[in-house]
């Protein structure tokens, strides 16, 4: 990484980055940096890598850290082909370290930093690394808190005690706390929690579906990854336990998960859906003329399960999940096919459902299938 007329960042960057390896020195005219620190005009840095698509401007100094945090981390990921990130957060508790996953806003970097007031280990708030053995990579990384923080006096005492950057939108923890992990230490995962907050009601943990599509969609993918990360996940979902935590207050779920102890409880069975993407599209309302033919590209690679198939684009990064009917389709789709064509298969199949029910259906799919670049219009053979 090269700063550019920013000597300035040289001793929070080194701070922040502190337990990962690397060498401070002048910059060499030979040596082409990965990452690009410049000052923005008139305030502001700006960072520049080549897999950007365009220059990432920032204007203080925490937002510019979780920017280069974040795409730090994209290098190593890439340079390790067998490291994955997700977009998830991690802490050890009793039954060892957890994985936490859940939309943005679900919490996790307050339930994070929490649970570290408590003295347990956190392994990170945003992103963490996942690697073979259902182990998880800590990068390091300090929480970052949005500001103004959760009415929990435990956190706010912690977070007063152990402030790091701030920019008054946002608050980083202090960097090289003895309750944050260093940069690449590892531990193997004991269970996988969905986070679910709530404005109200009691603090609830539940089992929940051991289910390898819902830890896809967390997954950070990009090219020639989507294979590795396919086998992690099925790895993880059946030798894991994975549970739902519902919570509005921030200090009973910590509580809860930090006496709770995970091993007692069991998940349930799998229920799978038609299809589901880690990339997920924008799909047009356009209507598909299911009297078009079409076939499946010849680069997709299916990976059967046992809740359905696993599309894979290695080209693009992505995964795409069938149940059963839609791979027996996929399957179908080896030669040319029209919509129209699997339309009437089905009527015959299920005289009980309405007509219009399954020509909706299969419209659906194929749309879905064509938005998303599995399958593409042919001619007749």
């Amino acid at each position: 990484m090269r700063l550019d007329s920013c000597d300035e960042l040289l001793v929070p960057i080194q701070k922040f980055f502190g337990t990962w390896p690397f060498n401070i020195g002048l910059a060499c005219p030979s040596n082409i940096p990965l990452l690009t620190v410049s000052r923005a005009s008139p305030e502001g840095y700006i960072v520049n890598a080549p897999w950007l698509v365009c220059p990432v401007r920032e204007v203080s100094v925490t937002c510019l850290l979780c920017s280069l945090s974040i795409e730090l981390i994209m290098a190593v990921c890439r340079s390790v082909p067998s490291l994955l990130h997700m977009h998830a957060a991690a802490a050890q508790l009793p039954d060892g370290v957890c994985l936490f996953l859940g939309n943005n806003h679900a919490g996790k970097s307050s339930l994070i930093t929490r649970l570290m007031a408590e003295g347990c280990v956190g392994f990170g708030d945003d992103l963490v690394g996942i690697i073979s053995d259902n182990e998880v990579f800590s990068f390091g990384i300090p929480p970052r808190l949005r500001l103004p923080l959760p009415p929990s006096l435990p956190l706010r005492t912690f977070v007063h005690d152990h402030t790091g950057e701030t920019d008054g939108h946002y608050k980083y923890l202090a960097p090289g706390l003895p309750v944050l992990a260093q940069f690449g230490t590892r531990r193997k995962i004991a269970a996988c929690i969905f986070l679910r907050r709530r404005t109200g009601g009691k603090t609830v943990l539940r089992n929940c579906t051991p289910d390898s599509r819902k830890l896809l969609s967390h997954c950070v993918l990009y090219r020639g990854t989507a294979g590795a990360a396919l086998e992690a996940m099925q790895s993880l979902s059946s030798s894991v336990p994975c549970f739902e935590l519902e919570y509005a207050d921030l200090d009973s779920a910590a509580e809860l998960l930090h006496s709770q102890y995970l091993a007692d409880m069991s998940a349930p069975a799998h229920q799978s859906i038609a299809i589901q993407s880690t990339h997920p599209h924008r799909f047009s309302r356009q209507c598909i003329l299911l009297s078009t033919l079409y076939r499946r590209k010849d680069e997709i690679i299916l990976v059967s399960g046992e809740d359905g198939g696993y599309l894979l684009n290695e080209e693009e990064g992505s995964i795409f999940h069938l149940n059963r009917m839609g791979e027996g389709i996929w399957r179908m789709l080896e030669y040319p096919l029209s919509g129209a064509e699997v339309v009437d298969l089905l009527r015959e199949i299920f005289p009980e459902i309405l007509p219009e029910v399954i020509e909706q259906d299969v419209a659906q799919l194929f749309q879905q299938l064509q938005m998303s670049g599995l399958i593409e219009p042919c001619l007749a053979p």
